[in-house]
């Protein structure tokens, strides 16, 4: 199995649609709209906010930041692609942060792991590495 590198440009806007208990539905990106074929995975992480602004407003909440991981694709015959997709920080705006083969290995980075200590502690919110 050859591993496919990410095409998701860094940052890249999204929209995301939502079902009505909180969890993606629908994903528009690259002029595609992608439907989530999976059950979503949610967790948080903490975001460095000192790495691209000096200041914080007060009352931001900028410390935890909703991560989706979620397997999607374009209609039933197409093959399912892995997206994840975070909410930037201060704004409810949707960034991609990585898509792949939904059967390509995943790298473990020690920035994607979740931090069990945050909000949504179940063990089945957790992503499978």
């Amino acid at each position: 199995m050859t591993a496919v590198q990410s095409e998701a440009k860094p940052a890249a806007p999204v929209d995301v649609r939502f079902t009505l208990a909180g969890e993606p539905l629908a994903i528009r990106y690259d002029g595609h709209v992608w439907a989530v074929a999976a059950d979503p995975v949610r967790w948080f992480e903490r975001e460095p906010w000192w790495e691209t602004q000096p200041r914080v407003p007060v009352g931001a909440a900028v410390v935890d930041v909703a991560v989706w991981r979620v397997q999607v694709r374009i209609n039933s015959a197409s093959p399912l692609r892995t997206m994840e997709i975070r909410r930037r920080p201060t704004t409810e705006q949707w960034i991609l942060a990585s898509i792949d083969d939904a059967a390509s290995p995943r790298k473990l980075i020690s920035s994607r792991i979740p931090n069990h200590s945050c909000a949504n502690s179940s063990a089945s919110s957790y992503p499978d590495y």
